[in-house]
């Protein structure tokens, strides 16, 4: 998180009662945490991706397509776990109701980011971005950002 979105977050939650900051930092904690498992889950998916969309593959007489493919369907079934559980903590950040500020129930006060981009954005485009630069390895310095 950018050091100006820590120093937003100190003044908004600043002015909470204590029990609402101590709820406040459990739950972006949480987000954090799932957060990170998320990404470290996109990170072996790339890695996998990487390997499996080597076309020398195909001359290894070890390598099999159907492996391949439940290996990638369990790398995509582990990461939609961990959009979830990031989508639960997003949700509970957003719940938490604010009383020292005009800030409405609903929106953070802070948008939970992830180097600087809206996270549930690039939730929704991470899988996406990861193909398009497997299609495209001129653009396969993008995804170092997705790690």
């Amino acid at each position: 998180m950018p050091v100006a979105d820590r120093l937003h977050l100190a003044i908004v939650y600043g002015r909470e009662p204590p029990a609402t900051q101590a709820r406040a930092v459990r739950r972006w904690e949480r987000a954090t945490a799932a957060i990170l498992r998320r990404e470290a889950i996109l990170g072996d998916l790339i890695a996998f991706e990487y390997t499996a969309s080597q076309p020398l593959r195909f001359w290894d007489q070890r390598t099999q397509l159907l492996p391949e493919a439940a290996a990638r369907a369990a790398w995509v079934r582990r990461l939609h776990a961990g959009d979830a559980a990031v989508h639960a903590a997003i949700d509970a950040i957003d719940a938490i109701a604010l009383v020292g500020s005009a800030v409405t129930r609903g929106v953070a006060p802070v948008p939970v980011s992830y180097r600087g981009r809206l996270y549930r954005e690039k939730m929704a485009h991470d899988y996406t971005e990861l193909l398009h630069a497997l299609v495209n390895p001129i653009q396969g310095e993008r995804t170092g950002g997705l790690i």
